[in-house]
Protein backbone atom coordinates (compact mmCIF):
# COMPACT_ATOMS: atom_id res chain seq x y z
CA UNK A 1 0.00 0.00 0.00
CA UNK A 2 2.95 2.23 1.26
CA UNK A 3 4.57 1.54 -2.45
CA UNK A 4 0.86 2.55 -4.56
CA UNK A 5 0.47 5.83 -2.53
CA UNK A 6 4.57 6.85 -3.40
CA UNK A 7 3.95 5.47 -6.90
CA UNK A 8 0.50 8.06 -6.98
CA UNK A 9 2.17 10.58 -5.87
CA UNK A 10 4.85 10.66 -8.09
CA UNK A 11 2.25 10.61 -10.99
CA UNK A 12 0.46 13.74 -9.44
CA UNK A 13 3.93 15.59 -9.11
CA UNK A 14 4.95 15.09 -12.84
CA UNK A 15 1.74 15.38 -14.19
CA UNK A 16 1.46 18.60 -12.22
CA UNK A 17 4.47 19.75 -13.01
CA UNK A 18 3.80 19.46 -16.55
CA UNK A 19 1.68 22.03 -16.77
CA UNK A 20 2.22 25.75 -16.09
CA UNK A 21 0.87 29.04 -16.49
CA UNK A 22 3.10 32.69 -16.71
CA UNK A 23 2.97 34.57 -13.07
CA UNK A 24 3.16 38.24 -12.43
CA UNK A 25 7.37 37.47 -13.07
CA UNK A 26 6.78 35.86 -16.16
CA UNK A 27 4.43 38.41 -18.36
CA UNK A 28 6.40 38.72 -21.00
CA UNK A 29 7.60 35.03 -21.50
CA UNK A 30 5.50 32.42 -22.86
CA UNK A 31 4.18 29.11 -22.01
CA UNK A 32 6.61 26.55 -23.60
CA UNK A 33 3.98 24.42 -25.24
CA UNK A 34 3.89 20.50 -24.72
CA UNK A 35 5.97 19.08 -27.93
CA UNK A 36 3.96 16.23 -29.86
CA UNK A 37 6.79 13.57 -31.19
CA UNK A 38 6.37 10.55 -33.61
CA UNK A 39 8.74 8.62 -35.37
CA UNK A 40 7.47 6.29 -37.79
CA UNK A 41 10.28 3.05 -39.05
CA UNK A 42 11.33 4.50 -41.76
CA UNK A 43 12.96 7.36 -39.52
CA UNK A 44 10.81 10.46 -40.18
CA UNK A 45 10.25 12.37 -37.52
CA UNK A 46 6.78 14.94 -37.00
CA UNK A 47 7.27 17.45 -33.75
CA UNK A 48 4.56 19.59 -32.98
CA UNK A 49 3.11 22.22 -31.05
CA UNK A 50 0.93 25.06 -30.36
CA UNK A 51 2.20 28.36 -30.69
CA UNK A 52 1.54 31.26 -30.17
CA UNK A 53 1.60 34.88 -32.09
CA UNK A 54 4.23 37.11 -31.75
CA UNK A 55 6.29 34.43 -30.41
CA UNK A 56 9.62 32.46 -32.53
CA UNK A 57 10.19 28.99 -31.90
CA UNK A 58 13.11 27.26 -32.20
CA UNK A 59 13.34 23.27 -32.02
CA UNK A 60 17.12 21.75 -30.59
CA UNK A 61 17.94 18.32 -30.78
CA UNK A 62 20.29 16.24 -28.97
CA UNK A 63 21.46 12.58 -30.32
CA UNK A 64 21.88 11.54 -26.67
CA UNK A 65 21.68 12.92 -23.02
CA UNK A 66 25.52 13.84 -22.49
CA UNK A 67 25.79 15.44 -26.14
CA UNK A 68 25.42 19.53 -26.96
CA UNK A 69 22.46 20.56 -28.25
CA UNK A 70 21.91 21.56 -31.63
CA UNK A 71 18.99 23.82 -33.24
CA UNK A 72 16.97 21.76 -35.73
CA UNK A 73 17.53 24.04 -39.22
CA UNK A 74 14.33 23.51 -40.52
CA UNK A 75 13.10 24.48 -37.06
CA UNK A 76 15.10 27.86 -36.22
CA UNK A 77 12.51 31.15 -34.98
CA UNK A 78 10.06 29.66 -36.63
CA UNK A 79 6.93 32.39 -36.51
CA UNK A 80 3.49 31.52 -34.21
CA UNK A 81 0.18 31.65 -35.67
CA UNK A 82 -2.17 31.00 -32.93
CA UNK A 83 -2.67 27.55 -34.50
CA UNK A 84 -0.65 24.04 -34.22
CA UNK A 85 3.08 23.87 -36.29
CA UNK A 86 4.53 21.40 -37.30
CA UNK A 87 8.24 20.36 -38.18
CA UNK A 88 10.23 17.45 -39.67
CA UNK A 89 13.59 15.51 -39.40
CA UNK A 90 14.80 12.44 -40.69
CA UNK A 91 16.58 10.04 -38.29
CA UNK A 92 18.12 7.20 -39.49
CA UNK A 93 16.37 3.98 -38.38
CA UNK A 94 19.67 2.16 -37.01
CA UNK A 95 20.32 4.91 -34.92
CA UNK A 96 18.77 5.88 -31.41
CA UNK A 97 16.21 8.34 -31.35
CA UNK A 98 17.02 12.19 -30.78
CA UNK A 99 15.74 13.84 -28.19
CA UNK A 100 13.67 17.03 -29.03
CA UNK A 101 13.11 20.29 -26.65
CA UNK A 102 11.35 24.18 -27.84
CA UNK A 103 12.17 27.82 -27.22
CA UNK A 104 10.57 30.45 -27.99
CA UNK A 105 11.50 34.18 -27.97
CA UNK A 106 9.19 36.90 -28.26
CA UNK A 107 9.17 39.12 -31.46
CA UNK A 108 10.15 42.50 -31.27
Amino acid sequence: MKKLNLLLLASVFLFSGCISKPSANDENKPVLPPLLIAQNGDGDVTIEWESETGYAYTIYYQVSADADWKVLRKASRVSGTGERLAVYDRVSPSRPPRRYRILAEKKM
